[in-house]
């Protein structure tokens, strides 16, 4: 009977254990019914009124669970009302691999909702050997932790709740070591209900099919960017990134080895907007990096400004381009008329003077800077020169006017040249403009 009465024990703790899922591994399980595996607990109350204690005033099934009390661990009772705030732990220690685990307990604390709870953890052990019994802990509060301490109770206290419930949370170790899974009581100076914080039935289990986590863009450069993340060692990932934020037709990665955890990307568009996203190939959630845009290789000057224009000359001024990835190192001026070969010159000033030029002509001059990797796009600018118009007759009897449209463009001796060949008598050129 006795053989029998083991087993049916035995039978009635597996039914309290989480149902594994496929790709998850029992870690750790403690009903704190067994003398050794208790023995392993460390309890850290210092000489505080309120301490955690293994020991049978209450329990979710069998004889034992963890708990606060005020009196040696006769009761689940705490003094509401003591000399200072108090913070005490009940740890054991772990070692845990790299990845995403699902950590399940029955646990009750009515206590004093945001004043008196209990907070869960899985604490790196160089960080949690260093804790002791506190009137305060930086960065703990009733929904904060210090950095470093993996959050095992979804990110908030546990109070509220006179009668046993069970909580799941899921934890992401990102660095494989040695932890401590902590149990955390607080209570302030006043107030409060009982009973305080309980524990029963601990279990964790390794969840093998963890989505990527810590997901990072770095190394952003104009045609490139690194694109990394956290997972299980051994996982399988996909990964897809677009110029638009749609994950379905997005351009696959191409990657040989499909347990990869960072990834380059190549040949981007400069100065684009781009989205990202990888999942977990044991997975349909497909996980979103943070936008990211390629920078601007080389910036287009500003301000293009044409001044000082005349028959043959005119100068052209404008402004440096900013917020590009290289510095230029010249800039190209090409210019010409419709339908004429086009002239080229380099500058590292931010003027040129064009010279040269006929009267009477349109020209349009393109701006392009250059730097050592790449160039920008141009910026162009259109102006005229003037020309040059002679008015021939008395005003009474006939007037000519030969101008720019006649392609006759001379010096003053040279359009009273052309006013002979056209046989009219001299002194007839009444103006030249």
């Amino acid at each position: 009977m006795k053989h029998l009465a083991t087993r049916l024990l035995a039978l009635t703790m597996f039914a309290l254990l989480p149902a594994l899922s496929i790709g998850q591994d029992s870690i750790y399980s403690c009903d704190f019914e067994d003398a050794t595996e208790n023995a392993e607990w460390t309890l850290l109350g210092g000489t505080f009124p309120n301490q955690w204690y293994i020991d049978t005033a209450t329990n979710n099934g069998g004889s034992n669970a963890l708990y606060i009390s005020n009196d040696n661990g006769t009761s689940n009772a705490y003094t509401v009302s003591v000399g200072s705030t108090q913070f005490v732990f009940a740890m054991r220690s772990l070692t845990l691999e790299v990845g995403e685990y699902v950590v399940s307990y029955d646990w009750k604390c009515k206590a004093q909702n945001n004043s008196d709870f209990m907070r869960v953890a899985l604490i790196p052990e160089s960080i949690a050997d260093t804790l002791d019994a506190a009137v305060t802990i930086a960065g703990l509060s009733f929904n904060t932790m210090p950095a470093g301490w993996v959050v095992a109770d979804g990110g908030t206290r546990l109070s509220g709740s006179s009668t046993w419930a069970n909580k799941q949370a899921t934890a992401s170790v990102i660095t494989g070591g040695n932890y401590k899974l902590v149990f955390i009581w607080y209570n302030n100076k006043v107030g409060g209900s009982q009973p305080p914080a309980a524990v029963d039935n601990i279990t964790i289990v390794r969840n093998n099919c963890m989505s990527p986590a810590g997901l990072t863009v770095s190394d952003i450069d104009v045609h490139e960017a690194v694109l990394s993340w956290s997972g299980v060692a051994g996982s399988n990932y996909e990964l897809r990134y677009s110029t638009t934020d749609n994950v379905t037709t997005a351009t696959p990665y191409p990657n040989t080895d499909s347990t990869f955890t960072s990834a380059v990307l190549t040949e981007l568009a400069a100065n684009t907007r781009y989205y990202a996203w990888v999942r977990v190939t044991c997975n349909d959630e497909w996980i979103a990096f943070p936008q990211f845009s390629t920078l601007l290789a080389c910036a287009p000057v500003t301000g293009v400004h044409v001044d000082s224009v005349d028959r043959n000359n005119a100068l052209i001024s404008w402004n440096s381009g900013t917020g590009a990835a290289y510095e230029p190192t010249g800039v190209v001026v090409t210019y010409g008329s419709a339908g004429s070969t086009q002239r080229t010159l380099t500058t590292t000033s931010n003027y040129i003077i064009l010279t040269g030029l006929t009267g009477g002509v349109s020209y349009t001059a393109s701006i392009r800077t250059i730097c050592d990797h790449d160039t920008a796009s141009s910026v162009s600018v259109s102006f005229s020169t003037p020309g040059c118009n002679a008015s021939i007759g008395d005003g009474t009897d006939s007037s000519y006017v030969i101008g720019p449209s006649d392609n006759y463009r001379y010096s003053t001796y040279e359009w009273i040249f052309r006013a002979n060949e056209l046989n009219m008598p001299a002194g007839y050129i009444t103006s030249i403009s």
